[in-house]
């Protein structure tokens, strides 16, 4: 693909996005378009050229910004039944922090489903006007029908969605398969070639699949096989992961690296390292992703993890969407990126020499 026909599918991403808005990374757009870093980096040098992008120095590439104020002074929640009560909490904690903020009133309405439409929204209105911002937050994500129908009447909403395609609009969300790509990839950058992963069926949720295949995307970029027999699933439980660690590392050729689809199953793993007598990350290196803010199990101050950021910061993140500065476009997307949280508990092989 040509830098300049990149050039467009990038304009075509972002042209009912918001001023200051924060583009993916360059590795993340490459591997979004299937193309190279390189031909990602002139596309985006172009389109700053052209006036509509700028780079800040060690912040990434933005739209560029023309800020004017808000008139929303209401948003309205909309979420379903079903959700996992912390997540949900949590980030309506976010929403609550943000509106209080902004001067701003918050209302939650639960539906049964995700029917989001524009006439559903209207019946929720009882027939008045939208003069408000609406938050929307679903086990599934809404139809492309209803978020196109949204767009087109020019609803002011945003999409809080934590396993989305890089560029749906108005979205806030998270690089969940990124987080265990790179955790992955640097084990095996240390050396590792034979590395276990941590899975919990409750049953697997769209997000740990994400994770999943950023586990097997590390090994396929580095030309080597996932093992199946080091996958290790505990079906629902979380405690049943810890004895199915230590089975797995209790073997004659045990994996020289864990990796936990989430801190709980990272945990999991140094626990299990625990009652072995095996050390951590001399014996078995233990990584994970998915840093949750309800989480304190003592083993989480040992494990090095990527932050993929708390539901609580994805609600706050979403009302500034709608309250902040903006031009009156449509937002499009906030891409929190993972952070490395480094405890120590990855490093070489054992008796590999640095």
């Amino acid at each position: 693909m040509s830098s300049d026909r990149l050039a467009q599918l990038i304009r075509h991403c972002y042209e009912r996005s918001i001023p200051g808005t924060r583009l993916p990374g360059q590795a993340a757009l490459a591997r979004h378009f299937n193309c190279p870093e390189s031909a990602v980096r002139r596309a985006l040098d172009s389109l700053v050229e052209e006036g509509l992008l700028e780079k800040r120095e060690r912040k990434g590439t933005f739209l560029r910004s023309a800020p004017a104020t808000s008139h929303l002074s209401q948003i309205r929640v909309l979420t379903e039944e079903g959700i996992p009560h912390a997540r949900q909490q949590t980030l309506l904690a976010g929403v609550d922090d943000a509106c209080r903020a902004h001067g701003a009133r918050m209302d939650v309405t639960l539906l049964p489903s995700t029917s989001v439409t524009y006439d559903a929204l209207v019946g929720l209105s009882a027939g008045k006007p939208l003069n408000c911002g609406w938050i929307m937050l679903f086990l599934a994500s809404p139809p492309a029908t209803a978020v196109s129908d949204l767009l087109t009447r020019a609803v002011p909403f945003v999409v809080v969605d934590e396993v989305p395609g890089p560029f749906r609009t108005n979205l806030v969300t998270r690089d969940v398969q990124g987080a265990l790509f790179q955790t992955t990839q640097r084990l095996i950058r240390l050396g590792h070639r034979r590395i276990a992963l941590g899975v919990i069926f409750r049953p697997l949720l769209p997000i740990d699949t994400e994770r999943i295949r950023g586990f097997e995307l590390a090994h396929q970029q580095s030309g080597l096989t996932v093992d199946r027999d080091l996958v290790v699933h505990a079906r629902g439980v979380r405690h049943d992961c810890a004895p199915l660690m230590v089975s797995l590392l209790n073997r004659p050729d045990r994996p020289t690296a864990v990796v936990g689809v989430d801190q709980y199953c990272g945990c999991a793993a140094i626990r299990a390292c625990d009652r072995l007598g095996l050390r951590v990350p001399e014996d078995v290196s233990v990584g994970a992703a998915g840093l949750h803010p309800h989480f304190e199990l003592p083993e989480l101050n040992r494990l090095t993890c990527w932050d993929e950021g708390s539901p609580r910061d994805m609600g706050r993140m979403a009302v500034n969407l709608l309250l902040g500065p903006t031009d009156g476009g449509s937002p499009m997307t906030i891409w929190r990126q993972a952070t490395l949280i480094d405890r120590g508990s990855v490093g070489r092989p054992p008796g590999e020499v640095i």
